[in-house]
C-alpha cells in the first residue's frame, strides 16, 4: 500500500503521517506481545513498546506516542 495515511492521535490534537510503503498488516492479540527488554538492546529500543513472535521471526510494537519529542509536538500544536 504505497502512498498510506495514519492518522494518531497525540497529545491533544490530530497528527497526520505520510507513510511511503507499508509491507503487510497483520492483527495480534495483546496477550501475544511480550516485553521487549528481555530480548532487545541498542540504539532505538525506547521506542519499541513490545514484540510478537511469528514465524518469519519476531515483530517489533513501536509506541507511537515516543516517536515524536515532546517539545516539537508543542511548537506543531501552536499552527493546529
Amino acid at each position: 500500500m504505497a502512498g498510506s495515511d495514519l492518522s494518531l492521535q497525540l497529545v491533544t490534537f490530530l497528527f497526520g503521517i505520510i507513510i511511503d510503503r507499508i509491507h503487510r498488516v497483520i492483527s495480534v492479540d495483546a496477550e501475544e506481545i511480550q516485553p521487549s527488554s528481555q530480548m532487545l538492546t541498542g540504539i532505538g529500543t525506547e521506542y519499541i513498546r513490545g514484540v510478537v513472535h511469528q514465524d518469519e521471526g519476531y515483530l517489533n510494537i513501536l509506541d507511537s506516542r515516543l516517536l515524536f519529542d515532546p517539545q516539537e509536538l508543542n511548537q506543531i500544536s501552536q499552527y493546529a
